[in-house]
């Protein structure tokens, strides 16, 4: 359980802005809320509506904050089928637009209980209105179609029974709080005030914050699998991972050094209080806590590392090589300071290997390892680098690779 709670941490996003994207006849309107997620609990920082271009958005949001894209507008379709009639991604594209080539739409398919919510729109067409947000590409998590990732909150925001919802420019039809058709329109319908939970906001903000809601939760839902921005968007989850991955590492070590600490100055005090008589007993129990101590000196120095001016800290080193990793390389695991299993054997207690990083992944080509090792090799804090082990897997149809880096 503390282990699933542990890889939660360093995987889940804390800071997140969903962002609806609206191309209507008088330009791009965007709806922005920026959510924070705290343990379980997701909050609203902010909430922003008809921002007019990304720059103004990029001057309200912290810099580098991810970002989920929900776009609306002309030259989206959506269709509504029943899930018990859903066929392959061909037979689906070809209920919606009959004489259409699978190579020419990007089709994506927000799932209900009983009716499935089909939107396509033209290749060509998504290459257009990524244009408009192009200074934003960098910092995308997730892109989607329409604002269906509202039915997550259906049971929260419309009373039980009710056939209609209108949401901004959104007009849905709706049967047992499932969405069974949608409208959209171009003039923009006032707002109400709703409450959610411990939130209220205008109704405006709703898809957006349903988008936000669904990503922080780390909820299934519906996105577009973009060939510009697939690699990417991977990259950044996988920056981010290890980013976290490297905080946790260093509370670790931190919780260790306070703890031996707490003991070691507990029988200090203890010894000061007693008589002569105990003074033999308590000798004996400091020489054994001095030697679990002695186990812990390498990780003090882990500690103590990011300290040291002329070194760069892991937090920066994590970050350097999760931004590096080349679109065919996916990253298994990056272990700062591995323990060395030989010398802890031999001397009956942990002994790890400082400066010393172990990096485990997979490759389609080998050639993209080995420009990834002489990029690694370039980078400020790299010492040296070696490919340890590598051996391809027939199965998956790539190379699984173990590389060392050790840091200068």
């Amino acid at each position: 359980m503390f282990k699933e709670q542990l890889l939660s941490y360093a995987r889940h996003i804390p800071l997140l802005a969903a962002v609806e994207a609206t191309f209507a006849e008088k330009g791009l309107l965007m709806q922005l809320v920026l959510l924070k997620r705290k343990g379980n609990a997701i909050e609203v920082l902010r909430r922003e509506g008809d921002i007019p271009t990304v720059e103004k958005l990029l001057s309200i949001l912290p810099k580098g904050v991810p970002i989920a894209l929900s776009l609306n507008g002309k030259g989206i379709i959506h269709r509504f089928v029943r899930s018990v009639d859903l066929k392959d991604d061909m037979d689906l594209l070809r209920l919606i637009l009959p004489n259409a080539k699978k190579q020419d739409f990007y089709l994506q398919k927000n799932s209900q209980s009983v009716m499935e919510v089909l939107s396509v729109i033209r290749r060509d067409r998504l290459d257009e209105l990524l244009l408009h947000v192009a200074k934003i590409q960098e910092q995308l998590l997730s892109v989607s179609l329409g604002p269906f990732h509202i039915a997550s909150l259906l049971p929260a925001v419309v009373k039980e029974g009710s056939e209609l919802l209108q949401v901004a420019r959104h007009h849905f039809e709706l049967k047992e709080n499932e969405i069974i058709s949608y409208q959209w329109e171009e003039a923009e319908q006032p707002g109400r005030i709703i409450r959610i939970g411990d939130e209220e906001m205008n109704e405006r903000f709703l898809v957006a914050f349903a988008l936000g809601f669904l990503v922080l939760s780390e909820m299934p839902m519906a996105t577009l699998a973009v060939d510009s921005l697939a690699g990417r968007i991977e990259d950044k989850r996988q920056e981010w991972f290890f980013k976290r991955s490297a905080l946790l590492l260093g509370v670790f070590f931190l919780l260790i050094l306070l703890l031996n600490t707490f003991y070691f100055l507990h029988y200090n005090g203890k010894m000061a209080d007693t008589s002569l008589s105990d003074v033999s007993l308590l000798d004996k129990e400091i020489k054994q806590l001095k030697d679990v101590l002695k186990g812990q000196e390498q990780l003090v120095e882990v500690i103590n590392y990011t300290e040291r001016g002329d070194k760069e800290p892991l937090s920066y080193i994590a970050d350097q090589l999760g931004a590096s990793v080349p679109k065919y390389i996916s990253l298994d695991e990056l272990n700062f300071f591995p323990q060395d299993e030989i010398a802890s054997r031999k001397e009956r207690r942990p002994k790890y290997q400082s400066g010393l990083i172990r990096i485990t992944g997979t490759t389609e080509t080998i050639g993209a390892l080995n420009h990834w090792v002489k990029v690694i090799s370039m980078m400020s804090f790299s010492k040296e680098v070696a490919l340890v082990d590598y051996k391809y897997d027939e199965k998956q149809e790539r190379g699984v690779f173990n590389l060392k880096l050790i840091l200068r």
